[in-house]
């Protein structure tokens, strides 16, 4: 008898730790759920290291960003202070070189000094404008376009002078791309193209209209007179005669206080040195 209630009493003992066990399993899938049930405010002890990890991270993101732009914003400002330092020069250039043919005659060691100088700082000039891309006025891209053209660079020199036209926001800038580029094709030999660029300038005021009629009438004279030189030099006499002639008709639109009739004397001599070349 005792043998049979010391079996019993020991399974009983054995089915309340199984019992206790399944209690504590099931406590902490209770706990679990809970935990996934907490709204996450109720939650922030878990996820402030977290919370911290990523503020952290952003704002690394944000000052190496700022930084960056910051050495961007220096880097453009460093090169369009270059930029302006060497258009400067190479506008310097031309006048030097002839007050050295007037006080030295022709030399040919200072001539070649100036040219060489020219021809580095244009190019280091086009490079800038390369890296600065949109931030140029076509002025810009007018001067070293010209300086460029000033070494015998005539095909860099038209490309650039074309992408300026792309930036052109008035008439001066567009009209003095224009004109170059002319000329730089009439260099290169190619003569339609440089036509199709001086009737773009002689149409300029379609693009831009409303201007003061006495300041078209200027500017359309001084292409006319420089279409012509530029015709004489290709000792195309015919196209030369025709646009000096055009240029002078419009001597007569020039009001006499008008800035621009100091042209008139240059378009009688072109047409003198016309009349001498093409009798």
């Amino acid at each position: 008898m005792e043998v049979v209630e010391r079996g019993s009493t020991d399974r009983n003992e054995e089915l309340d730790e199984r019992v206790a066990v399944m209690k504590r399993e099931v406590d902490a899938l209770q706990i679990q759920m809970a935990e996934k049930a907490r709204p996450w405010w109720k939650q922030i002890p878990v996820l402030l290291p977290l919370i911290i990890s990523l503020g952290a991270l952003s704002f690394s993101v944000w000052t190496d960003q700022k930084s960056e732009n910051r050495l961007e914003r220096r880097d453009e400002h460093d090169a369009r202070v270059e930029l302006t330092g060497l258009i400067q020069r190479l506008q310097a250039l031309p006048k030097e070189n002839f007050e050295l043919q007037q006080n030295y005659g022709d030399q040919p060691a200072l001539n070649t000094q100036i040219n060489t100088e020219n021809l580095v700082l244009s190019r280091q000039a086009a490079d800038l404008i390369n890296e600065l891309e949109g931030d140029v006025s076509a002025m810009e891209y007018y001067s070293v376009g010209y300086a460029l053209s000033y070494s015998g660079l005539h095909v860099e020199a038209s490309n650039l002078l074309t992408q300026g036209l792309a930036v052109a926001r008035d008439s001066t800038g567009a009209l003095s791309l224009l004109r170059q580029d002319a000329l730089e094709h009439f260099a290169l030999g190619d003569l339609e193209g440089g036509r199709t660029r001086w009737r773009e300038a002689m149409d300029i005021s379609d693009k831009y209209p409303g201007r003061n009629a006495t300041t078209v009438a200027a500017e359309t004279m001084y292409t006319e007179m420089r279409w012509a030189a530029a015709e004489l030099a290709q000792h195309e006499c015919p196209a030369a005669l025709r646009h000096i002639t055009a240029a002078k008709q419009y001597i007569s639109k020039l009001e006499p206080e008008h800035p621009w009739t100091g042209w008139i004397g240059q378009v009688h001599s072109a047409e003198t040195d016309i009349d001498a070349q093409c009798p």
